[in-house]
């Protein structure tokens, strides 16, 4: 009877059991900007710069780099060539970008590494780390994201920067 404004653009995607996953058209605007691991050296730059401005107040940088849910669950659940070349762009950016802090010293947290690991898996079991209905974090990918922010920041306070890195995932 209403209208719906997120029904134009968004995809809908049907996860094992058979439920759908709306995903917004927002949620699609990564795999559409074209962003490449050509991209890195200046959002690179522009993070280092970050982290030495704020070094020299004697605050410490660490970044968490997070996934939608469409660049999480989409390779596993999208069926259109285009776009699982999109997803995989955005992949590669994610991860290209997290090996250029992590060579300026920078701690990161790949949060994308720990929810691929992971996709296959929640959606064999349905026990995803995201609403189906939404793009954000159910309690427990909120419960995973935090233990990895810990455990990563732990690291870093026990071992200085050389030791900042990405958490045992397994254990998580």
């Amino acid at each position: 009877m209403l209208p719906n404004e997120y029904a134009r653009g968004s995809r809908t995607l049907t996860l094992p059991d058979g439920r759908p996953m709306y995903i917004r058209r927002y949620e699609l605007g990564p795999i559409e900007r074209e962003r490449s691991p050509a991209d890195v050296p200046k959002v690179a730059a522009y993070l280092t710069w970050w982290r030495d401005s704020l070094a020299a107040r004697g605050i410490a940088t660490h970044v968490l780099l997070v996934p939608s849910r469409y660049t999480v669950y989409g390779p596993l659940l999208e069926r259109e060539p285009e776009r699982l070349a999109g997803i995989g762009r955005v992949a590669a950016y994610i991860d290209s970008l997290d090996a250029a802090l992590r060579a300026q010293g920078i701690g990161t947290i790949n949060a994308h590494t720990i929810f691929r690991k992971r996709a296959a898996e929640e959606l064999r079991t349905g026990a995803l780390s995201f609403y189906r209905e939404d793009n954000h974090w159910n309690p427990g990918g909120v419960d995973l994201v935090a233990r990895a922010v810990a455990d990563s920041l732990a690291a870093c306070r026990d071992g200085g920067p050389t030791e900042c890195g990405e958490p045992n995932v397994e254990e998580q």
